[in-house]
This record gives structure tokens, sequence and C-alpha cells, in this order.
């Protein structure tokens, strides 16, 4: 009896210790065009070759392949029109040694995320993300579909936002 109950124990202590640790992984979806995904492990390696935004603190912000800020009179970076960009954290806290990619922002018509784009109806983003059991509220042009800690917002003909919450149980300040 106590050579079956000690492995038990074992599992479970590891399953309790380990499911606090809130690391959710979104699968990249096979009909979608971008580089990297949603909560995706990387490292910063994985950037080489990639324009950065500059200017965060605890992050880094890339722009995707063939996207390129221009610069305004005082010498900031100014989002051309159409762009794809990845802010990378560490994740699931901010004291994790774990980076990835934490927001995906979208102002590219001809960028896909399950199919959908810039351009889909609201009907055809409701119905899209429903199918993934996403929880939907929309209001003015706008969609939001929330899972867990992931959340897409939808602004019609405007962009998409992709956002996986980073928590911060030490108060981290940048």
């Amino acid at each position: 009896m106590k050579k079956t109950l000690f492995p038990i124990l074992l599992l479970l202590l590891f399953v309790a210790v380990f499911s606090g640790c809130g690391y959710i992984y979104v699968p990249k979806p096979d009909d979608t065009n971008l580089e990297f995904w949603i909560t995706q492990k990387v490292e910063i390696d994985d950037f080489d070759g990639y324009v950065e935004k500059v200017g965060w603190f605890g992050a880094n912000e890339f722009y995707g392949t063939g996207y390129l800020p221009t610069l305004d009179d005082d010498g900031f970076q100014v989002d051309p029109d159409q762009c794809v960009k990845y802010l990378v954290t560490s994740y699931p806290d901010y004291s994790s040694h774990n980076l990835a990619v934490t927001q995906i922002f979208i102002s590219d018509p001809d960028v896909t995320v399950y199919g959908l784009s810039l351009f889909s109806s609201a009907e055809q983003i409701t119905a899209v993300m429903k199918k993934f059991s996403y929880k939907i509220q929309a209001y003015d042009g706008v969609i939001s579909a929330t899972k867990s800690n992931v959340s897409f917002v939808f602004n019609i003909s405007k962009s998409i936002q992709i956002s996986a919450s980073v928590t911060n149980k030490y108060g981290i300040i940048y």
C-alpha cells in the first residue's frame, strides 16, 4: 500500500506546485501568416534582423519583417500605416526567466488570424471566435474575444490586438 501511495502523493505535489505556474499556451493556428504567435516562448536572438521599437522598459517590441518605422522631426519612431508589432516580456510573470510574445498589434489588412482580417465582418469575427470558445463582447465597432488570460480586440477595419495577461506577483516596477 505504501509503495503505491508514495508515487501518487509525489504526482499530486508536482501538480500542485506546477499548476500555479500559469503558463497558458495558445496553439498557433494554421491559417495565420504571422511570424510569431501569442504566448510563444522566444529568445531575443529570435528577433535578430528585426527592427526594434525603442522606448520600452522591461519589454522589447519588434516590427514584423518588412515593416519599417520612419522618424519624426524629434527623432522618434513613427509606425507605418500598416504593420505588425510583437511585444516580448517575461511570462507568465514579470519575474519569470521565460520570455514570450505577450502582445501582437496588427494594422495590415493582409495579415490573417484564424482566417480573419481587419476587414472581416462583426458576424464573421463572432462566429469564428465562438467556435474557439472565446467569450465575446461587442461595442461601437470593437469586438473583444477573451479566453483564460488571452484576449483579441478587433477594431474593425483599423487593427487587431492580441494580448496575454502577465502577472506581477512581486510588484516589479519598470
